[in-house]
């Protein structure tokens, strides 16, 4: 497990900081997030399509919390998940992998 030292309560604060500033930007305006979809996803919704911002926030079996950046659903068929990562982090497609799990179930 990782020494709790200052540097890594630093850390711990600047990412929280990029993880509240991306989920902020993706409620800011429904018509930049379409734009962002159709440009990721090569779909072609309406700029005035409806978004809901589903709940990303689950507790495993072993009462751990996990929580997912974004899961939209547009027009209330098709849904998908954007997570933001500003280091490195190789597990990172097994964590939304779990968060569409839990998503799902």
């Amino acid at each position: 497990m990782a020494e709790n030292t200052k540097e890594t309560q630093a850390y711990s604060g600047i990412y929280h900081i990029y993880d509240k500033i991306f989920k902020r930007i993706l409620m800011l305006s429904t018509q930049a997030v379409i734009s962002m979809i159709n440009g990721c996803f090569h779909t072609d919704y309406p700029l005035d399509s409806k978004i809901q911002y589903n709940m990303s926030e689950h507790v495993n079996d072993a009462l751990r919390r996990t929580l997912a950046d974004a899961v939209l659903t547009v027009n209330g068929t098709d849904s998908y998940h954007f997570e933001a990562q500003i280091s490195w982090d190789k597990h990172i497609v097994v964590r939304m992998f779990e968060y569409g799990y839990n998503q799902a179930m």
